[in-house]
């Protein structure tokens, strides 16, 4: 089991890594299920008789708010999702020279 990967001054730790990813992804989706919850909600009746205009644009105020809570939820999903893909890039990558390395006898054959 690896659990970490040192060269050239870079330190991996391949397992904290892929769990920290697989966390964020985790924590992102439970925020997404939280947030579809409870969408805006303003009647525009809500600001009073006369303000039915102030009342539409304050509800699609609150509207236009959820819906960029969505894209940033979008975002953390895509890139929890990318970092874990990178660091089994690296690790498979790492495993593979680590296998060749260990091809090479004392003779450099």
């Amino acid at each position: 089991m690896l659990r970490g990967i040192v060269m050239s001054g870079l330190n991996l730790n391949v397992e904290g890594a892929l769990t920290a990813a697989r966390t964020m992804l985790g924590e992102a989706t439970h925020q997404r299920q939280r947030h579809r919850v409870a969408p805006p909600a303003f009647p525009v009746s809500a600001a009073g008789q006369g303000f039915s205009t102030w009342g539409a644009q304050v509800a699609t105020m609150l509207e236009e708010l959820h819906r960029g809570v969505d894209k940033r939820l979008d975002a953390v999903e895509a890139t929890a999702d990318a970092a874990a893909r990178e660091v089994g890039v690296f690790r498979d990558a790492d495993a593979g020279i680590g296998r060749g390395l260990g091809q090479v006898d004392g003779e450099g054959r």
